[in-house]
């Protein structure tokens, strides 16, 4: 502001150069908490990785020494401990996310694959199986890593809410319209109608979150922001007692 000419514009003045300086400050402060809190994050979901693996390896060496309900019942104990580290983890670095993403080319069905390796227990466990028909020689443009999170949460949420008579999750590739289409389909119970609305909301759990204690609300949150982030398109339809169906929809 130019230098005030009278008395009154100099309070003025230095009133407002006073809540400028204030708001200055309060902006650093509110930045450098905001890094701390980023680094504890981090810091934190590694040193708790470490035990869980540690964990998960002695349930693996004892496996024939353990009651079979009693290692099924812990494995799975485990994966959900390792899931929500992931997804913790996952939250901090999108605040980050310019500074860590690298865009490539990369098979999309090679890369599905290996996220269905990591949930092999959790297929077995719950007698669901997946189905590909993805043409393997489609390739995607993406960040592998952000990708394969955003896969582990929608079949996550594919194996959650299966149904005892629910056998597969079909995972199939389109190219018309000079798009790519990634549609992962199952039959299990379906999201309300109400619901599906608001399932790209934070912490929104709906009708059938209610029903699984481990049900956080923010896998798809998450899911949409990323996809958002690499320019894919995420969208989900759904009905009762019939399955859901998610699509991603690649811009190349």
């Amino acid at each position: 502001m130019p230098d005030p000419p009278n008395h009154l514009l100099a309070i003025v003045k230095r009133q407002h150069d006073m809540q400028t300086n204030q708001y200055a400050n309060e902006m650093e402060q509110l930045k450098q908490q905001k890094q701390m809190e980023f680094h504890f994050i981090q810091q934190w979901v590694h040193q708790m990785k470490t035990p869980v693996s540690v964990m998960h390896l002695t349930i693996q060496k004892e496996k024939y020494n353990l009651p079979e309900d009693f290692h099924h019942s812990m494995q799975e104990e485990l994966e959900r401990l390792q899931q929500g580290l992931d997804l913790a983890l996952y939250q901090s670095r999108l605040q980050k996310f310019d500074r860590d993403f690298h865009v490539q080319r990369v098979f999309l069905k090679e890369t599905v694959k290996d996220v269905i390796k990591d949930f092999k227990s959790s297929f077995i466990r719950n007698q669901v199986f997946p189905v590909l028909n993805i043409d393997e020689s489609i390739k995607i443009t993406t960040d592998k890593k952000w990708f394969r999170f955003v896969i582990s949460q929608i079949l996550s949420n594919a194996i959650k809410y299966s149904k005892e008579e629910s056998d597969k999750i079909h995972f199939t590739s389109d190219t018309t319209f000079g798009k790519i289409t990634l549609k992962v389909s199952d039959t299990g119970r379906g999201i309300p109608s109400q619901d599906l609305s608001r399932v790209f909301d934070p912490f929104f759990t709906g009708l059938n979150g209610r029903n699984h204690r481990e049900s956080t609300g923010m896998g798809l949150y998450l899911s949409k922001e990323i996809c958002d982030a690499l320019d894919h398109d995420l969208s989900v339809t759904s009905e009762i007692d019939q399955g859901t169906t998610v699509v991603i929809t690649f811009r190349q």
